[in-house]
């Protein structure tokens, strides 16, 4: 079984809110991203470099099961999802970067 990966677009909610009710005159942050699919996560975990480029708050933290455990990540506000024309509202987990061999 291979690795499966799909392009997604990705709109900070709040900005997009805002923008829709003429509280925001810039346009909402989004970005696209290569999104790998894992058919039984339950989450949107994505890297600090992408929550930083949205502009997304911290709203709390949330355990999250690993194959290394269980461990506390920080939980962020939410975003607009879309993908293959489909839109839904996600809130985002940060995903813990691997760490890199021999640095």
């Amino acid at each position: 079984m291979g690795r499966v990966t799909v392009r997604i677009k990705l709109t900070n909610l709040l900005d997009l809110w805002m923008h829709e009710s003429g509280l925001r005159k810039l346009k909402p942050r989004a970005t696209q991203v290569a999104a790998l699919v894992a058919t039984g996560a339950t989450r949107l975990y994505l890297k600090p470099s992408v929550i930083k480029r949205l502009g997304l708050h911290p709203t709390g933290t949330v355990c999250s099961r690993t194959t290394n455990g269980d461990c506390v990540r920080q939980k962020y506000c939410a975003v607009s999802l879309e993908l293959m024309g489909r839109k839904e509202v996600f809130e985002v987990v940060e995903a813990e970067l691997p760490a890199v061999f021999g640095a």
